[in-house]
C-alpha cells in the first residue's frame, strides 16, 4: 500500500476507492488527453485538490515498471535509494545518516546550475563548527537571542527569521471522562503558564500558539480568538465549577477520583523545563503532574497509540493548506473527540474555493476550536536560518525551505 506524504483518498477522486478495493482495473476519475494533459474528476468540490495532485512528476518508465495492481511498493521503497528526477540537480551518491552529494544536472530544462556541487549534511550537533569554519554555508538554528548574537559576531552570515509552519500541542485523551468535560480543558490551559515555557525560557524563540493555523498561514487569525493567558485563579473557578473540589492532600477529587494527569512526551532539554513548570503549575490548582519522558520516539508514539495517558506532547508535520491542521478533529485521529460543528466548518472549508470566503469559515472553525480547546495549543517554534555572504540567490520559504531557489544559487568568492 501507499506509504507517501499526500493521501489522495483525502480529495474524492471518481472511482479512487474502486481501484483501491480491486473493483476496477483504472480509476474512472483520471483521464489522460493528450501527452502534456491530464483531466481529474472529483465527488464533490475540494480546494486542497490542486495542491495535493500537483505534486511532483514521476517516471513510469522508471518507478512503475513492475508495478502490478494491488500489489506491495517495496520494489519502488528499493528504488529511492537511487532516485530519477527532473530537478537541477541529480544524485550523485549518498552516504546514510551523514550526508547527500549532488551533482548538476546537464539536462535540466532552465540549463545547467552555476554552481556544481551541493552536498547536503545530516550529521547532527556540528551545524555551529561547520557554520563558524565556513565548511558549511547554510544552517537552521533555533531563534534564541543567545543564537542570533552569536551568528551575528560571525560577521560573514546572512540571517533570515522564520516561524514553523506548524503547530505544537497537548493532546488530551477524549476517551477518558475527565476530558469529556470543555471547563476541564479550558481550565488546565488557562492553568499552564504557557508564555514562561515556550517563549520566556526558550529565549524568544517561539511563540503562543491558541489555534490549529500557524502565523504563515493566509488563514490565521486573532480575531474573536481567547489568548487563555496564565490564570490560576480562573482556572480553579472552572474546576470548582466542573465539581472537580480540593481534598484533604491538596490534590482536587470528584466521585472518589483524584485529578491526576499522566503526561507523555519526548525525552529532550525543552520537555525537562516544561515538566518541572508543569508541576509547579498544576500543583498550584490541586492538579497531580505525572510526567513519563521517553528517549524513543517509537516507543513514545506506541505508548500515545495505546491510549496510556492523559496528556501528550506532540507538534503537526509541516502545514500546507488550513484544512491540514484540523483534519485530525473530524477524522477520528484524535480519538474520542466528535463536534460535529468542526466537522461541518471542516467540510464547508474545504468546499469552498475562494480565498476569502475560506478565510471567513477558517476564521468562526478556529473561534470554535480555541473555545471547545480539544488540545492545549503550545506554541509556535522561531528559527533563524543563516547561510553564508558569498551565496547569491538564495531565498528560503517556510514551506520548502531552501529547495525552490537550489537552481539560482551562485558562489562568490
Amino acid at each position: 500500500g501507499y506509504t507517501g506524504e499526500e493521501d489522495l483518498s483525502l480529495i474524492g477522486i471518481v472511482g479512487a476507492k474502486e481501484y483501491k478495493e480491486g473493483k476496477a482495473t483504472s480509476i474512472a476519475g483520471i483521464k489522460v488527453i493528450d501527452p502534456n494533459t491530464i483531466s481529474v474528476t472529483l465527488e464533490k468540490g475540494n480546494s486542497q485538490a490542486l495542491s495535493i495532485l500537483g505534486g511532483d512528476v514521476l517516471s513510469k518508465a522508471y518507478y512503475g515498471k513492475d508495478y502490478k495492481q494491488g500489489q506491495s511498493l517495496d520494489y519502488i521503497k528499493n528504488l529511492h535509494a537511487n532516485p530519477v528526477g527532473t530537478g537541477p540537480y541529480k544524485l550523485e551518491k549518498f552516504i546514510p545518516g551523514q550526508e547527500v552529494r549532488f551533482v548538476a544536472n546537464e539536462n535540466y530544462f532552465k540549463g545547467k546550475a552555476k554552481t556544481e556541487h551541493f552536498i547536503y549534511k545530516t550529521t547532527e550537533g556540528d551545524t555551529w563548527q561547520f557554520i563558524e569554519t565556513g565548511e558549511q554555508d547554510y544552517g537552521a538554528f533555533t531563534a534564541t537571542q543567545e543564537n542570533i548574537d552569536k551568528l551575528k559576531a560571525l560577521g560573514f552570515l546572512n540571517l533570515v527569521p522564520a516561524t514553523a509552519s506548524n503547530y505544537g500541542f497537548l493532546s488530551f485523551n477524549h476517551e477518558h471522562d475527565t476530558f469529556k468535560d470543555k471547563r476541564v480543558r479550558q481550565a488546565l490551559t488557562y492553568g499552564l503558564d504557557r508564555q514562561s515555557i515556550f517563549v520566556d525560557a526558550n529565549q524568544g524563540a517561539g511563540q503562543v500558539a491558541n489555534i490549529p493555523c500557524p502565523p504563515t498561514s493566509w488563514a490565521y487569525t486573532e480575531e474573536g480568538i481567547n489568548t487563555y493567558s496564565y490564570d490560576a485563579e480562573k482556572a480553579k473557578a472552572l474546576l470548582d465549577e466542573a465539581g472537580w473540589k480540593i481534598g484533604s492532600d491538596g490534590i482536587r477529587e470528584k466521585d472518589g477520583k483524584k485529578l491526576k494527569l499522566h503526561f507523555i512526551g519526548s525525552k529532550s532539554k525543552g520537555n525537562d523545563l516544561f515538566v518541572t513548570i508543569a508541576k509547579e503549575n498544576y500543583a498550584a490548582i490541586g492538579v497531580q503532574f505525572e510526567p513519563e519522558l521517553f528517549a524513543d520516539f517509537n516507543a513514545l508514539g506506541a505508548k500515545a497509540d495505546s491510549g496510556d495517558y492523559d496528556l501528550a506532547s506532540f507538534s503537526t508535520p509541516v502545514l500546507v493548506d488550513p484544512a491540514d491542521g484540523v483534519r485530525r478533529f473530524v477524522n477520528g485521529e484524535v480519538k474520542g473527540y466528535d463536534n460535529p460543528k468542526v466537522k461541518e466548518l471542516y467540510d464547508k472549508g474545504l468546499a469552498a474555493t475562494d480565498i476569502e470566503e475560506r478565510k471567513k469559515i477558517y476564521k468562526e472553525l478556529f473561534q470554535v476550536l480555541n473555545d471547545d480547546m480539544p488540545y492545549i495549543f503550545t506554541s509556535y517554534r522561531k528559527s533563524v536560518y543563516a547561510y553564508n555572504g558569498r551565496i547569491q540567490g538564495m531565498k528560503i520559504s517556510p514551506l520548502t525551505g531552501v529547495a525552490g531557489s537550489v537552481f539560482d544559487w551562485e558562489l562568490k568568492s
